[in-house]
């Protein structure tokens, strides 16, 4: 339910229309005023579930609103800004990323929106984790010249964690979409686990 009126306005408006057309199909049959009430409470809740939405942001969208960000600085090349969305606590990822980042130049990076395969989230953990699934395409270039202007879809898994409202990577890796793991993998492409 609350996937329903925090994230989906269009799917509660049409339920909430249907509501208001079936009570004034009701009211016009019968000709008992509570149903034209009924339907105009439904009429009235309809830019009330459209403002929830609005202000309500979840752990879903803010998760997403991350990972957008992240691919933001990886497209600007920002690796510092990178590292501000991986926990402080996980030296093993902030090493690999560090590692990593340098040796590459991004041209564009875009996340696949419809590419999630995972989006599981752990409210029942203090503070509450995820594993994310998805797919992004990069436009990247080798420092060392090797490759240029390769346009590559990778396969990242990431593990977050909830840091105040900003959701931190904990431990990653990446891959090819489809596959088993290649040299560019870290972690052996060992997905993360809870």
């Amino acid at each position: 339910m609350v996937d329903l009126i925090a994230e989906r306005p269009f799917m509660l408006t049409f339920i909430l229309l249907a509501f208001a057309v079936a009570s004034a199909y009701g009211w016009m049959q019968t000709g008992k005023r509570a149903g034209l009430i009924i339907a105009g409470i439904f009429l009235l809740l309809i830019p009330i579930g459209i403002y929830v939405e609005k202000i309500w942001v979840t752990d879903r969208e803010s998760l997403v609103d991350s990972i957008l960000q992240v691919a933001e600085a990886l497209q600007a090349n920002d690796h510092e800004r990178v590292f501000q969305f991986i926990d402080p606590d996980a030296e093993p990822a902030i090493q690999s990323a560090k590692a990593e980042l340098p040796r590459f130049h991004f041209d564009r990076a875009q996340v696949n929106m419809g590419g999630f395969r995972k989006f599981e989230i752990r409210s029942d953990l203090q503070p509450p984790e995820a594993i994310v699934d998805f797919t992004i395409n990069v436009t990247v270039s080798m420092k060392d010249k090797s490759h240029t202007n390769a346009q590559v879809p990778r396969r990242l898994i990431v593990k977050f964690r909830k840091s105040g409202d900003i959701w931190r990577a904990l431990e990653y890796t990446h891959l090819p979409v489809i596959g088993d793991p290649d040299g560019m993998s870290p972690n052996g492409g060992r997905p993360p686990t809870f």
